[in-house]
């Protein structure tokens, strides 16, 4: 009886652990929802201020000399919050799943202020990177500066730093299923019922907040069309094996200009680069510069003829690498989208010229392009597809999506390709490690 009677107690006491915990989660989840939603606001109104600079410098001298000086000094900022907190650099992923795996222990308040700055500062000034890794970031240090102001456990800490990944993934797509998966598949790489729950709760009160403020629509609005006939399926199989060299190709680029920064610039030198090409691209070619979210809809409509999509590939590519490489505070998951959905409308309009179907299936091309170039360079197909899922608004595309997906996934992997996220995990380390 008496074991019985600690049994029960035992269950009742795991319960109330996992019931709290979830509010907990909820609670950093409205947090990081309302620090994201800060952000994104910052970033769209520094981009609408850059863009308006931009055009008055296509016909006014004086207003060229202003860009030029406040780049420069964009520049100047951003390289001093690098040396104050270093771990600011680049997507914000990595740096959270060395917190997780014990390798890193970061002040959560020093890197939540120095990288919403270099973030803010970094994009808005057209920059070709994304929010969502430095979002990530963001929400797993609201989530440890909550578990230290309230003075919980290690473990918990644990969980809900995790959540807080989750929750700022998810405020900055409106994707809340997507980010509560991204928990368990990119930063725990593990089931769990505990985590599964709290980063649900978590993930759901971010979406209602970012959704509260900027509506439910989806991140990407695409006209989907009719459906794609089964006899048509094998061009996805196709497109996911051009998919998985292409992420194949983009990680050992990034390795390459990393490394080609490291070599050849100083640190204070490394951010004038970037900015130098935001001025050239922002007087000639605007359409290079800024994350580019409007091109993955520009795609879809068949406006851009391939020849003139090919151009736009190579100068978004080798800018985002500069961009990258530089160690220049911004995420990888938008770009790699946008590049997935290029790839795909190239895609699209040769299958439709080829055989026959013109550009009735132009948008699903997109759309699986873009789950396609996630899963290859992330290595996180799941994700991949319920992200795109929501973020396009529409479940129609599953079987497709899967399909590209999945040969993406293999065709990276034989190709022996790491996952991005570990390719930058490990140099974080060495870093680290040579550092000591």
């Amino acid at each position: 009886m008496y074991i019985t009677h600690k049994t029960i107690k035992a269950i009742g006491r795991f319960k109330i652990f996992k019931y709290t915990l979830m509010a907990k989660g909820a609670a950093v989840g409205a947090i990081t929802g309302m620090v994201i939603v800060l952000f994104r606001l910052g970033v769209d109104k520094l981009w609408g201020i850059s863009q308006q600079i931009m055009q008055y410098a296509h016909h006014s001298a004086f207003f060229i000399v202003v860009w030029l000086f406040i780049l420069f000094f964009i520049s100047l900022f951003i390289s001093f919050l690098l040396k104050a907190e270093p771990m600011i650099s680049g997507s914000g992923i990595p740096q959270v799943k060395a917190e997780l795996g014990g390798d890193l222990s970061l002040k959560w308040w020093k890197v939540l202020l120095c990288k919403f700055m270099g973030c803010l500062l970094a994009l808005g000034s057209g920059l070709s990177l994304g929010r969502e890794g430095p979002s990530v970031l963001l929400g797993s240090m609201v989530g440890k500066g909550f578990c230290r102001i309230t003075k919980r456990i290690k473990a918990e800490e644990r969980f809900l730093m995790t959540c807080g990944a989750g929750a700022g993934l998810t405020a900055a797509f409106n994707a809340p299923i997507a980010g509560a998966i991204f928990c368990l598949e990119e930063m725990n790489r593990s089931f769990s019922e505990k985590t599964l729950i709290t980063a649900m709760a978590s993930t759901i009160t971010a979406d209602f907040v970012a959704s509260y403020v900027f509506g439910l629509k989806p991140i990407f609005i695409l006209k989907v069309g009719q459906t794609v006939p089964l006899r048509y399926y094998w061009l996805f199989l196709l497109l996911g094996v051009l998919l998985g060299v292409f992420g194949a190709l983009f990680n050992k680029c990034l390795d390459m200009f990393q490394n080609l920064y490291k070599k050849s610039f100083r640190t204070s030198l490394k951010m004038v680069l970037p900015f130098a090409f935001v001025f050239v691209l922002g007087l000639f070619y605007p359409e290079a510069i800024g994350s580019g979210s409007h091109l993955a809809e520009i795609a879809s409509t068949g406006r851009l003829l391939i020849g003139s999509l090919c151009v736009l590939f190579i100068i978004r590519f080798l800018f985002f690498m500069i961009c990258f490489g530089s160690g220049a505070p911004g995420g990888i998951f938008m770009p790699l989208l946008v590049f997935g959905a290029i790839l795909g409308s190239i895609f699209g309009q040769l299958a439709g010229t080829s055989l026959g179907f013109g550009s009735t299936y132009l948008e699903t091309f997109v759309i699986v392009g873009m789950a396609g170039a996630f899963a290859a360079i992330v290595r996180a197909p799941i994700t991949g597809i319920i992200l795109i899922s929501e973020m396009t608004g529409t479940l129609s595309h599953l079987l497709a999506l899967s399909l590209v997906s999945l040969a993406a996934y293999t065709v990276a992997d034989i190709l022996k390709a790491k996952p991005v996220y570990e390719q930058l995990l490990d140099r974080i380390l060495r870093e680290l490690s040579s550092r000591t």
